[in-house]
């Protein structure tokens, strides 16, 4: 059984895009190559916000402060946080996502698997992961575009997006 080390799963109204308005669940996983420390910054400006939390003060994730500059999704990646975030297998993750939704199935929810990067370790887990959500029709990766897609991956999406009917 594939394992994957999760950050977070939460579900959520989806507040950008295509799918703005769409119940969702959010799969977070841990792990990125980068650091994105210039958003919200000057030009040329990078943040140090995030150095400034002590991760020996918490032991859950939902407890982490935001930050308003650089990542917002800094314990995701930094490995100062890693001790927040577990390692689970794909049958767990499914649970918990079902324990999640609704009417305990998937209807008309999105999953959004997002990070960190979530293309960067864990690409072999995730067709195992979508096998084991039934009924679920629409699937993001929310990557920074830098990972090139395991066959395996994209031969599972090619099949699972021909069950649906094809790619929008």
């Amino acid at each position: 059984m594939q394992k994957i080390k999760v950050a977070e799963i939460f579900y959520s109204i989806h507040g950008e895009g295509r799918y703005m308005g769409v119940p969702s669940i959010f799969l977070r996983t841990f792990g990125c190559n980068f650091q994105c420390q210039g958003f919200g910054m000057p030009k040329g400006v990078l943040s140090t916000e995030r150095e400034t939390i002590d991760p020996e003060q918490y032991t859950d994730y939902k407890q982490l402060p935001l930050v308003h500059t650089g990542c917002d999704s800094y314990p995701s990646w930094d490995v100062r946080f890693k001790h927040l975030s577990p390692v689970l297998t794909t049958e767990e993750i499914a649970k918990k996502m079902l324990e999640l939704l609704p009417y305990k199935q998937w209807r008309d929810e999105h999953l959004v698997i997002t990070g960190g990067e979530p293309l960067l370790g864990w690409q072999r887990a995730y067709p195992e992961l979508l096998n084991r959500c039934y009924n679920l029709k629409d699937v993001t990766f929310e990557t920074n575009g830098t990972q090139e897609i395991f066959e395996d991956l994209e031969t599972e999406l090619i099949r699972w997006s021909d069950w649906l009917g094809g790619f929008d």
